[in-house]
């Protein structure tokens, strides 16, 4: 490869450009380049569409931080109510324990987790996951995320 002058790269970041071909290149260059590209979007599409990666875009959207613990957890619960409770009533401690079980962990772990992330976007964004001028509890986001993922679903 030859060397990049500034004013190249100050185009590509510029643009947010991340694949580019640096002349001259054959035409079996350009259409290897463009079928890896489209692969791999097609990979990425196939894994957003997944209950999972919605799980994980409603969360985020509520500011909740994925790098702490409760994060998986809450995807977690909110995943197996969309997939499994179909009854109002929901039962959180069995929810809590099915949880639990995925991650190789407790109960008790995992409702203090996810109600430190909820204490972590609360502070830190309130206006992203207040529900009603008030700090949610752990079912009602479990619960609200879960709901979204039913709609997802049909």
């Amino acid at each position: 490869f030859q060397e990049l002058d500034s004013e190249v790269i100050h185009i590509l970041l510029q643009y947010d450009l991340q694949n580019f071909l640096v002349q001259p290149f054959s035409f079996a260059q350009l259409l290897s380049a463009i079928e890896s590209e489209q692969l791999q979007k097609q990979a990425i599409s196939a894994a957003a569409n997944t209950i999972e990666a919605m799980a994980s875009e409603i969360m985020l959207s509520l500011g909740l931080p994925p790098h702490l613990d409760g994060f998986p957890y809450i995807q977690s619960c909110a995943v197996y109510i969309a997939r499994n409770v179909d009854d109002v009533k929901v039962q959180m401690k069995q929810v809590y324990h099915e949880a639990a079980k995925c991650h190789h962990s407790t109960a008790l772990r995992v409702e203090k987790c996810i109600r430190t992330a909820i204490n972590f976007a609360y502070r830190n964004q309130p206006e992203k996951i207040c529900i009603n001028n008030c700090k949610p509890t752990n079912t009602q986001i479990i619960l609200y995320i879960s709901e979204k993922l039913k709609l997802f679903e049909k």
